[in-house]
């Protein structure tokens, strides 16, 4: 896993399965699975701008150096995918943590590099859905899973409420709020159409039926606590 030529994709499968030898006091896979995950995670953040501005996906996009930056790193095919395959990696490491020992868990000086990365994952996701990129329905879900696992951390919700990632805040609830309306949308749109979108089979990947999938697994994400987002962490208010 440490070689540069190693396939992430697998980390994802190596979780599980490391979770099975920790059932016989085996924990080098996991911890494996854990360090390069979060390595690639790191790399992934420090392509970032240095200073985050917030994402606004239905404003007209600036003309700056950093809005240029980031429409280069966020319209890389290459950024993307991997983007995706490690949302479904941390997703795996994120979902285990309560089975794990301590020493296995979230080290503190990775907490705000995960923070930004599930961020940007949003940002890269809603970036797409602007520019009429729409998305596989897996790595829709793999962005939303890992977003609602890491809000259910409580070391990582503080961060995300803190003064010091107050724009990160604003860009998820902005991200958010967009793939839900673009969803609801799409449910307007069938509707119009006379088709009943609860019964819709979503077997091929036209544009069509990836944006039904969409709608679909936006209600599906049940934890998804709006209570989360009813606070508009943009307004200097204390929590």
């Amino acid at each position: 896993m440490i070689h540069e030529d190693f396939n992430i994709s697998l980390l994802a499968p190596c979780f599980s399965l490391g979770m099975q030898e920790l059932s016989r006091d085996q924990k080098n896979l996991f911890e494996t699975a854990r360090r390069v995950t979060l390595a690639h995670v790191t790399a992934a953040v420090q392509k970032l701008p240095i200073s985050h501005q917030v994402f606004q996906p239905l404003q007209p996009t600036e003309t700056s150096v950093y809005w240029n930056k980031l429409n280069d790193i966020f319209g890389d095919t290459g950024l993307y995918q991997s983007t995706m395959v490690l949302s479904r990696a941390l997703s795996q490491f994120l979902v285990l943590l309560a089975k794990v020992p301590v020493s296995l868990r979230i080290p503190h000086d990775k907490e705000n590099d995960i923070l930004k990365f599930v961020v940007m994952s949003v940002e890269i996701l809603s970036w797409h859905l602007v520019h009429e990129h729409i998305p596989l329905s897996i790595d829709i879900q793999a962005v939303l899973d890992c977003c609602c696992l890491m809000l259910q951390q409580t070391n990582l919700w503080n961060l995300l409420a803190s003064a010091l990632y107050m724009t990160h805040a604003c860009s998820l609830i902005n991200c958010i709020r967009f793939i839900i309306e673009a969803a609801d949308g799409i449910k307007h749109h069938l509707s119009t159409l006379g088709i009943d979108s609860s019964t819709v089979k979503v077997n091929g990947t036209s544009n069509t039926k990836i944006c039904i999938r969409l709608w679909t697994v936006i209600l599906q994400m049940s934890c998804i606590d709006s209570s989360m987002f009813c606070i508009d962490p943009c307004k200097k208010e204390e929590r």
